[in-house]
């Protein structure tokens, strides 16, 4: 009934399925834990408890495809634990009074509890300007360019938030957002530049390669320099030969909007 290659080629096909099955039993298993930690962290329960789910993902699971990114968040969520409770002790009432340097350091040192969102597929998780949940990070962006310097130093840090963006809300895959992904989205808030460009929906700076993340930084901190004393428009002027076309565009919109003639000056 079988000619000899049918038969190897059915042989091949029943390895590969009972390969396949027991790993994408542990795939589903790891998914539900580390879901129900994703969920916790964004409802803000202590990260106690979703760092209890996360390790039972990877416990029961050991080789599922979440398995390295499970073990890159446990890492990163333990110490922060122990963190939750020196800021905790910390809080004050009114921190909006605090002088203006210890106002920016006590926002920036609780951008972990920064509560971004995405809405749309595919879309993008913001973690500015979205109501209670951004209330931290919005703070430092009506603080302004006082804040720059102090935000440059944490686009390092790589402490997780409670923010989390997908490629689409049906898959099963996420990505917890870390503080450097908050201070970017502030920097480009309050200098209204784009410093970081997105490669895909499912990309964010915190996973970029750390030489592309440095590489982001370095043109940060040189923009900053040469223009971070200067009006705004020398800045934008400043940045247009280093941007896409279509950015370019953008950008000279924002120029003509606050001196018509400047445009003129640049074409």
């Amino acid at each position: 009934m079988f000619g000899n290659s049918a038969w190897r080629w059915l042989i091949a096909l029943c390895s590969v399925l009972a390969i396949s099955t027991p790993s994408l039993a542990q795939d589903e298993a790891a998914w539900q834990s580390f879901n129900e930690g994703i969920l916790l962290l964004q409802k803000g329960a202590p990260r106690s408890q979703v760092l209890e789910h996360w390790q039972k993902a990877l416990t029961d699971s050991p080789q599922s495809k979440y398995a390295a990114q499970l073990r890159d968040y446990i890492a990163q969520l333990k110490p922060q634990i122990e963190e939750d409770k020196k800021l905790a002790a910390g809080a004050v009432k009114a921190p909006e009074k605090l002088p203006l340097a210890e106002r920016i350091a006590y926002y920036l040192e609780r951008f972990p509890d920064v509560r971004g969102e995405q809405f749309s597929d595919p879309g993008f998780c913001s973690t500015v300007g979205m109501g209670e949940g951004t209330a931290l990070s919005d703070a430092v962006v009506r603080i302004g360019r006082p804040a720059i310097p102090a935000l440059i130093e944490k686009l390092n840090d790589r402490r997780l938030v409670r923010s989390v963006g997908w490629w689409r809300s049906y898959a099963k895959s996420r990505t917890v957002l870390r503080v450097q992904d908050v201070a970017i989205q502030c920097i480009h808030a309050i200098l209204d530049q784009t410093f970081y460009e997105r490669r895909s929906t499912s990309t964010y700076f915190s996973i970029e390669e750390p030489k592309t993340r440095e590489k982001v930084i370095v043109d940060i901190k040189a923009w900053w320099k040469e223009y971070g004393h200067r009006p705004p428009i020398e800045g934008h002027i400043g940045r247009l030969e280093q941007l896409s076309l279509w950015r370019r565009f953008e950008l000279l919109e924002k120029i003509e909007k606050l001196d018509p003639k400047a445009v003129n000056a640049v074409g």
